[in-house]
């Protein structure tokens, strides 16, 4: 039997049960709001003075230049 089709099988007699998935808090969320003074985690110096690097590719991580750390 197929992979693809146990899954389906096994979706079809579960959902009645369980139903479907849970998605988000529970309770009504607030849009994010940024703080005005933000403050790095590493220094605790004020984000305007730090770089954060992204890249277009994906593959890459973020990175966060910090003036602090050599």
């Amino acid at each position: 039997m197929d992979l693809r089709k146990i899954a389906r099988r096994l979706d079809r007699g579960l959902f009645p049960v369980m139903g479907p998935a849970q998605i988000g808090a529970g309770h009504p969320e607030q849009p994010y709001v940024r703080p005005v003074d933000a403050t790095c985690p590493i220094c605790r110096a004020p984000m305007t003075a730090h770089v954060v690097e992204r890249s277009a590719d994906p593959a890459r991580a973020t990175r966060l230049i910090c003036p602090a750390t050599p």
